[in-house]
This record gives structure tokens, C-alpha cells and sequence, in this order.
């Protein structure tokens, strides 16, 4: 039996200024859920609910309670990036 392969998570400066920022703002419990599902994307980066956005290549997001997460799979490199954390009514994709 084969053992799943784990990805490594980074994230991108941009990224790390919308957590910052969202860290500040909302309720300790949320950011908790937002930090375990990132964390969760190491062994299963396409977990159910995650979406691929159809404009991008390899990008998916996926929905935490009233937040998106953006992320990009690099499958050569096992590689998770993310890309972008907010609120869902605020522009994610761009």
C-alpha cells in the first residue's frame, strides 16, 4: 500500500497580509478553522468542497464558514501555495 503523499504549504506575502490583517479582525474560533483547513491541504489538496477556478491553470479555493482560501496545487513539486484569504463577500480572485 502506497503512504499518501504530503505537500508542503507556503504561503505568498500576499497571502500572509490577508491573514494578518483577517487575524486582527475576526473571532479567534474562525481563524482557528481557517488555519486547520490550510493546514489540512498538505494531505489533501483537493478536499471536498474545494473548487477549481476555471480561469486558472491549477488554482482551487475552497470555503471556511464565511471566508475563501485561494490556493495554487503544484503536483510536480508537491507544492500548495496560497494565494489569497478573505472574506467571501470581498473580490477573491483577483
Amino acid at each position: 500500500m502506497n503512504k499518501p503523499t504530503e505537500y508542503t504549504i507556503r504561503v505568498t506575502p500576499s497571502a500572509e497580509k490577508d491573514i494578518d490583517k483577517l487575524r486582527k479582525q475576526i473571532q479567534i474560533k474562525d481563524f482557528h478553522r481557517i488555519d486547520t483547513t490550510v493546514r489540512l491541504l498538505a494531505s489533501d489538496p483537493r478536499p471536498n468542497g474545494a473548487r477549481k477556478i476555471r480561469t486558472r491553470a491549477a488554482e482551487y479555493r475552497i470555503r471556511v464558514g464565511k471566508f475563501r482560501v485561494v490556493y495554487e496545487i503544484d503536483n510536480n513539486n508537491t507544492l500548495v501555495l496560497i494565494l489569497h484569504v478573505a472574506r467571501r463577500s470581498e473580490t477573491t480572485y483577483n
